[in-house]
């Protein structure tokens, strides 16, 4: 602008040359301010929505967390429970063996009873012949 108005004959006309520069660069930086604040507005909004966006996830992850923690003590409940049953099949088979074992026994008496009921039917039928006249007779006839 100074080689303007050093050519220039009339300094009016160069004040006006200074005043409209000025004036076109201020424009143009309170444009560029005006541009850099609307961006660093959308900026800070999209932080801000990234910022409870995050929120969001770690509060997801605490309730992932706490439920992956309720489930674990569930299945350690269940592992627990499950364990209580084995243990208690366990002692049902070994109670049922030991009741088979009886049974067996049981069965191995009734069947010596039954032997010995069978010789005491045999020995009662033949004191019955004895003890009828013609088995009296024939046990006392010597031939």
């Amino acid at each position: 602008m100074s080689s303007v108005c050093s050519t220039t004959k009339n300094p009016q006309t160069c004040a006006w040359i200074q005043t409209v520069s000025q004036v076109a660069i201020a424009a143009v930086v309170v444009y560029a301010g005006v541009t850099v604040n609307q961006h660093m507005e959308v900026w800070s909004s999209s932080f801000q929505r990234g910022s409870d966006d995050i929120h969001k996830i770690q509060d997801n992850m605490q309730f992932i967390s706490e439920s992956m923690i309720s489930m674990n003590q569930s299945m350690n409940t269940i592992a627990y429970s499950m364990s209580s049953i084995d243990n208690d099949m366990e002692d049902i088979k070994i109670q049922l063996l030991q009741m088979n074992t009886g049974i067996d026994t049981m069965n191995n008496n009734v069947y010596g009873l039954g032997k010995e009921m069978s010789y005491m039917n045999r020995s009662v039928r033949g004191v019955g012949r004895q003890i009828t006249p013609q088995g009296f007779v024939d046990s006392m006839m010597p031939f």
